[in-house]
């Protein structure tokens, strides 16, 4: 008898059963919602999901055809500890259908480090991709104190190069819009023609685009494409695009195409971006233009856009991050995996998470600052890694800073109506003034280049605040 399984009435099981078969045969549930439910803490849902493990036959298969198989029925939309108690499960199951010599733990770090894998190579935004021997090297150690084979990691390598493990109902790079009864997009998403197909990767999370709250002609800009590669001369060009704000999604199209009703948002796409983990402020380093704004997206990816800030989208709906992939290299500079699945946290929840994240990323910095000291002035290749990781850290810890306060600020308004609480005229300017500044820099001889509305409409399960260009 499993663990889950001590103390459940035999009901709650042949309930737990059925649940786990009809997840299975899609009988009630699409693909997107499973994860969801199989991720979850409770006992009954853990049993679930271990029954729903069991329904699959892994016996023969090595673990990337395992995987294949597992993750063809769902789309594994979900956070980071749900992620987590899901191939835990499919590795305790993987482990017993093959009388394997790894144990569970090993076997779920291998599970874990092959998600990690698929998403580094095949991440269109990532121009940087993970190579075989830093994969190798990120698990040291982890088959319960002793490496993995190093055939079987180069043959797992190899295999994710080649063939990509793709999300449930996708197939060649687009998404699978043919069973819309286990599809959630309103309508199919189609490129202006000439535009690279990746862009559709975008949308395999098969998430419904929300209304366009936010609709403008404005001027966009590529600088980088990832962290470590800088967008080509020729792609750095300005480019007149009406920009749409859809729900966590800011789609552009070329004028020409610009949409006239909420399902011309997904015809004729230029490019977009999905605004999960991405932080928005001034550009203060670019000066050739007024009213810039500089967007960093988890990959790395930066555009200037002349445009208002959207880190209120970002801060709402960012989920928490995976665990850093394991490295023997002290000096190598290995960011979290940042999920592209929603939020499903309270706004409480999300205001102690960025707290903290802040007080641990503070932690780090001044750690990492405190080094410098120790790196010779002619040894080029650790200052550089000790360079690569300042920037970092610093862009991260003003990212998390702002997501904190603003969604701290919401959490205090919505306390405050709650009481019936009213703030002061006066209040209201000097909160203004603090939010302008955390934006945009304190600037005391430029001109103000927001305008921030006098009413916050609070509502109980979301806060929509837009703030807009002044002339």
């Amino acid at each position: 008898m499993s663990v889950y399984e001590a103390g459940v009435p035999i009901e709650d099981k042949r309930r737990a059963r059925e649940a786990a078969h009809s997840m299975f045969e899609w009988r009630g549930f699409s693909k997107d919602d499973i994860a969801r439910i199989i991720g979850a803490e409770t006992q009954y849902d853990r049993l679930v999901c271990m029954y729903f493990v069991q329904l699959f036959d892994f016996a023969g298969r090595g673990i990337v055809s395992a995987l294949r198989l597992f993750l063809s029925r769902f789309s594994l939309n979900a956070e980071a500890q749900e992620i987590d108690r899901i191939m835990y499960a499919f590795a305790t199951h993987y482990g017993e259908q093959n009388d394997s010599n790894y144990s569970v733990d090993a076997l779920h770090a291998l599970s874990m480090s092959i998600l990690i894998l698929n998403t580094d190579l095949h991440n269109p935004n990532n121009a940087n991709r993970m190579k075989m021997s830093t994969f190798i090297s990120s698990l040291t150690a982890l088959n319960d104190g002793a490496d993995f084979p190093r055939p079987l990691l180069e043959g797992i390598y190899n295999d994710i190069k080649s063939n990509q493990i793709l999300p449930a109902g996708a197939s060649n790079g687009t998404p699978d819009i043919k069973n819309k009864a286990s599809s959630k997009l309103s309508a199919p998403f189609t490129l202006q023609r000439g535009r690279p197909s990746s862009i559709l990767d975008t949308f395999f999370l098969g998430e419904r685009l929300g209304p366009a709250t936010l609709q403008e002609t404005l001027l966009v800009k590529n600088e980088r494409w990832s962290y470590d590669t800088r967008a080509p001369k020729g792609k750095r060009r300005w480019k007149r695009l009406h920009t749409a704000l859809c729900g966590s999604y800011l789609i552009f199209h070329k004028p020409i195409y610009e949409p006239q009703s909420q399902a011309d948002c997904s015809q004729n796409i230029y490019d977009a971006l999905i605004l999960r983990h991405v932080f928005a402020r001034r550009a203060l380093e670019y000066t050739k233009r007024d009213h810039a704004f500089q967007l960093t997206t988890s990959t790395g990816r930066r555009v200037i856009l002349i445009a208002s800030s959207i880190n209120v989208v970002a801060a709402t709906t960012s989920a928490p991050p995976l665990p850093t992939p394991a490295t023997s290299s002290k000096a190598s500079l290995r960011r979290p995996m940042l999920p592209t699945s929603k939020s499903s946290e309270t706004l409480e929840e999300q205001v102690e998470r960025y707290r903290n994240q802040l007080h641990h990323l503070k932690d780090q910095f001044e750690e990492h600052r405190d080094t410098r000291r120790d790196i010779a002035l002619n040894d080029r290749s650790k200052l550089k890694d000790w360079q690569d990781r300042y920037f970092y850290l610093e862009l991260e810890l003003e990212r998390i800073a702002t997501y904190f306060d603003i969604l701290n600020e919401m959490h205090l308004a919505e306390d405050a109506m709650t009481k019936g609480l009213a703030s002061s005229m006066e209040e209201t300017a000097v909160y203004d003034n603090r939010r302008r500044d955390r934006f945009l820099g304190i600037n005391q001889h430029a001109e103000a280049q927001v305008s921030w509305p006098k009413v916050f409409l609070i509502q109980v399960d979301i806060i929509q605040l837009f703030l807009t260009m002044s002339p």
